[in-house]
């Protein structure tokens, strides 16, 4: 029953917010602000600390991708009402392609 709560969320808040507000924030993200909050380094410290520690790697590396995946959308994005380039439509896949492949790795092969 837990996953189809969960489901029942995702939907709910992809209803509230359409895919081009969520697009929107992904763009208007900034990371040197994010970088520079203490409450990231202290949370981000801490938890790096304790997935060292336990050896999560496999949580680590998908944090990671995650972190990659936004920054990859956040760079081959076109704005609003644009169209996207065919190299920036190929620099998004092939980047996904990889971070794929990393995390396949790492899930997987490397267990």
């Amino acid at each position: 029953m837990a996953l189809k709560e969960y489901w029942d969320g995702f939907v709910q808040f992809l209803a509230d917010y359409s895919i081009q507000k969520i697009l929107e924030v992904i763009r208007e993200l900034q990371w040197k602000e994010l970088a520079g909050n203490p409450a990231v380094w202290l949370i981000g410290g801490v938890a790096l600390i304790l997935m060292v520690w336990r050896r999560m790697i496999r949580l680590m590396v998908s944090l990671v991708s995650i972190a990659l995946f936004l920054a990859l959308l956040q760079h081959t994005l076109p704005q609003s009402g644009q169209t996207m380039q065919l190299s920036n439509l190929l620099l998004f896949i092939g980047g996904a392609i990889g971070l794929l492949l990393v995390n396949l790795y790492f899930i997987f092969v490397r267990e």
